[in-house]
């Protein structure tokens, strides 16, 4: 994951919210 060092201390609801945005980004780019 790219950010994990950067939001490492934040609430896992916030990483899982990030980590599924992340995913349709990668979607996307990869269409």
């Amino acid at each position: 994951m790219l950010y994990y060092d950067i939001i490492q201390d934040i609430e896992p609801e916030r990483l899982l919210y990030l980590a599924i945005t992340e995913s349709i980004l990668e979607e996307f780019f990869t269409e």
